[in-house]
């Protein structure tokens, strides 16, 4: 049987960007941490909404493992990935559609995405949360061979 899965690529110039805002970012997340401004459940959302929609396999089944293990249960890592956002608990859907926008735009969300992540949550978290999606979009990025 020949299974064949879903990676999303990206090219040399996309992959160029994501590696210097990577490491240019994850900082914040780091710093957001330990302020106690970002939790590791909100952080392992928002790291399995991108592996998701960027589709690795090997970011999937490591980040379901840590989710797992910090409590987040299975209904709640499939409720990330509806289109129903209502599903998502109130708190977390900012960071959530935030991350979505991010990885679908190729990590240029809108402006006002941007401004409605800073208005929920302050720029210190918008940052840490941030810093969290561009750490995973490191991982996850792969230029086509």
């Amino acid at each position: 049987m020949n299974q064949k899965f879903y990676k999303r690529f990206f090219s040399l110039k996309e992959s160029y960007w994501i590696l210097l805002n990577g490491f240019r970012t994850m900082k914040y997340m780091t710093r957001s941490k330990k302020k106690g401004e970002l939790n590791a459940k909100l952080i392992e959302k928002v790291m399995l909404t991108i592996t998701e929609i960027n589709g690795c396999e090997v970011c999937a089944v490591f980040h379901n493992r840590v989710a797992r293990k910090e409590g987040i249960m299975e209904e709640d890592i499939q409720m990330l990935f509806v289109a129903d956002i209502e599903e998502i608990p109130q708190d977390e859907a900012p960071a959530i559609l935030f991350a979505r926008e991010y990885a679908n735009s190729s990590g240029k969300p809108s402006a006002d995405s941007w401004e409605n992540l800073v208005g929920n949550y302050g720029e210190s978290k918008a940052k840490g949360i941030l810093g969290a999606i561009r750490t995973i979009m490191m991982g996850s990025d792969d230029s086509p061979s």
